[in-house]
């Protein structure tokens, strides 16, 4: 844990409580090797909170931030004034933990009180985030809390963040624009979305079941017409049993998009944030994403999203903002979209959250203000890297001559998160177009003796 012995002042706090935004999906079912894996990767996750809101900020993560990567990204964008803190013990839940642990608490709460005017935010605002920035309010500290719900709302997070009431709101709001939903159910019970997948399936028409909460195409599962067994809903309550992403519900069944041709454009998304005036888009991007519906990545620029369509993808953004907002929830969110192959664009789903996509967007903004106004950026949250884990300090030697900037040109790599449990980073590539990225990509497989 890095602790500055004399708190200095700050603008921001960031809580990096990724993997506590999932805790509830990722300590059900029994222990396995899959669940160990699926937690220290979400909480290495939470490092990528090191690109959020450029310099003059404290970033508490549930694990220690490498100091090879917090260096690397001072020296490439020229921060002076960043700290990061981290429990003791490594944490599931970060916001009790910080609660907790008193020497991070005593150091938070010094930090808060020697900065005027310090926001504090988290990645999700989690009842265990919400009753930490509660306690600390309690304890007479001042700072900015805008981007938490408002009280009367508390709940209204969860139930935006879930498949349900996003089809409920959005079949609201969406219903005359030109932005549509699938077709689709809500359905109360595993058989009943195996019914009505088949109902899908007879028709000719593939589908997707959807889990009420799920997270990077967990809790996806896609069904293709004439690539299933002839008894489909006895396999289909296969697929369903024994994970425990399925267990809660109602689960959502809604007719698959074909995607548009060009899948590298297929699926854009839109983040925007809700302050105390209303929603604003803080921008468009595209999401890659694998075969199976998992989310890899996210790319800005190289000329991919069609100018008309996101005009479409923003105005409905906002529309959804508009009624969120009135909702009571403020902060930060996210709607996934879909182009289909005869060019309709459907809204998939929202996430209340920071997203995979914030980092880089923050990361951006920096660059721009360094004078250094990047193309395009492409990133990858899951990089398995090697069959073996790697020490960070030979992975960082490793990538050295591929770290942003290379000779001091725009582009290369920032290095934003390594995981100390498996061989796995993640990384933001900058170039001038897409066949730059490639070039860099192809260049950081062979450092690593990939290909």
């Amino acid at each position: 844990m890095a602790i500055s012995a004399s708190p200095r002042s700050f603008r921001s706090v960031f809580i990096a409580n990724v993997a506590e935004s999932f805790a509830r999906l990722l300590i059900a079912g029994p222990d396995s090797l899959e669940k160990r894996s699926r937690i220290a990767h979400e909480t290495s996750l939470s490092q990528r909170a090191l690109f959020w809101g450029g310099d003059d900020k404290v970033v508490v993560t549930p694990t220690p931030i490498p100091n090879e990567m917090l260096l690397a990204a001072k020296n490439a964008l020229g921060w002076s004034n960043v700290l990061t803190l981290s429990p003791g013990e490594p944490a599931l839940m970060l916001s009790s933990a910080i609660r907790d642990d008193a020497y991070l608490y005593g150091n938070l709460s010094e930090i808060i009180r020697k900065s005027s005017g310090i926001s504090l935010s988290a990645y999700s605002s989690t009842d265990g985030y919400c009753d930490l920035v509660r306690e600390l309010l309690k304890r007479g500290f001042d700072f900015d809390t805008s981007e938490i719900p408002i009280d009367r709302s508390r709940s209204i997070r969860e139930y935006l963040d879930s498949k349900v009431g996003f089809r409920e709101i959005a079949s609201e709001e969406l219903n005359n624009g030109s932005v549509k939903l699938p077709e689709g159910h809500i359905c109360t019970s595993a058989i009943s979305a195996a019914k009505a997948a088949c109902v899908f399936l007879a028709k000719r028409q593939s589908c997707v079941i959807k889990a009420n909460q799920g997270e990077s195409g967990w809790g996806t599962l896609i069904l293709k017409h004439g690539h299933l067994p002839v008894d489909s809903a006895h396999y289909i309550l296969a697929q369903l049993e024994g994970d425990p992403v399925w267990e809660s519900t109602p689960l959502v069944v809604e007719a698959y998009v074909e995607p548009a041709l060009n899948v590298d454009t297929a699926f854009p998304s839109a983040e925007v944030h809700i302050g105390s005036n209303g929603p604003r888009v803080l921008y468009l991007c595209l999401q890659l994403i694998s075969s199976a519906g998992e989310f890899k990545g996210i790319r800005f620029g190289g000329n991919g999203l069609d100018r008309e369509i996101g005009a479409k993808i923003r105005e409905a953004a906002l529309k959804l903002g508009n009624r969120f907002f009135r909702e009571g929830y403020r902060g930060h969110f996210d709607i996934d979209f879909v182009i289909g192959k005869n060019g309709c664009i459907f809204a998939l789903e929202s996430n209340m959250r920071r997203t995979g996509g914030t980092h880089i967007y923050d990361l951006a903004q920096e660059l721009v203000r360094a004078g250094r106004r990047p193309i395009c950026l492409v990133s990858d949250d899951y990089f398995r890297y090697s069959d073996r884990l790697m020490p960070t300090n030979q992975l960082f030697e490793q990538l050295n001559r591929l770290l942003f900037p290379i000779e001091q040109k725009n582009h290369g790599i920032f290095i934003t998160h390594v995981s100390d449990e498996l061989p796995v980073l993640g990384y933001v590539a900058i170039g001038d177009n897409t066949d730059d990225i490639r070039a860099l990509q192809h260049a950081l497989y062979k450092s690593l003796a990939l290909l």
